[in-house]
């Protein structure tokens, strides 16, 4: 533990070498889930553009570690990926200071590599229902937590809300790229489905 925090506070150092705030802050907050103090000005912009969920250690981080582990790492088998995905997600979840976002984040995206590594795909759904049980049995209190049901709406939108208008579109005849279902259609469902 205390040499992932040497490791996280190094990099933060060479970050602050290189940038400049509120840059600096904000790459931290990014890639390594480091609470860091704004600006009024600046968190006002943030809250206001809809991506103050980036600054803050959550599911964006663990999304973006699995893909990366996969990147780098793709002369590997799947199951060896996979592990050294549940590796990489566990220790930045150590990392970032075990936040109640983060342990979430990191839990649903250990299930989902759990299910991807006896080839089951399609058993997000299962991973999905299991994963709020647990919570629920641990910490029945965790159902009045707000980030908590932004987490099951947001993640309830990529899961089922994004593969709907993904067929409708396709059942209208409009063509989707790649770059429009990875970003953009995954970004709309997630607000879609938090608007309420």
């Amino acid at each position: 533990k205390s040499r992932l925090y040497d490791f996280k506070k190094k990099l933060v150092e060479i970050l602050e070498k290189n940038m400049t705030e509120p840059q600096v802050s904000l790459l931290a907050g990014i890639l390594l889930g480091e609470d860091r103090v704004f600006t009024d000005e600046f968190e006002e912009n943030v809250r206001k553009s809809g991506t103050s969920h980036i600054v803050a250690a959550s599911g964006y981080n663990v999304t973006i570690l699995i893909l990366m582990t996969d990147r780098i790492f793709g002369f590997l088998d799947k199951r060896k990926r996979n592990l050294l995905s549940l590796l990489v997600i566990w220790c930045f979840c150590v990392m970032s200071g075990l936040s109640a976002s983060i342990v979430r984040a990191s839990i649903v995206g250990s299930l989902t590599l759990i299910g991807r590594l006896f080839g089951k795909y399609q058993s997000i759904h299962r991973s999905f229902i299991i994963g709020i049980f647990l919570f629920v049995f641990f910490s029945p209190t965790v159902i009045f937590d707000v980030g908590f049901q932004l987490s099951i709406l947001a993640t309830s939108g990529l899961i089922y809300l994004s593969p709907s208008i993904e067929n409708f579109l396709e059942g209208k005849k409009v063509k989707i790229g790649e770059t429009f279902k990875e970003y953009t259609l995954t970004t709309m469902s997630c607000t879609l489905s938090t608007m309420p």
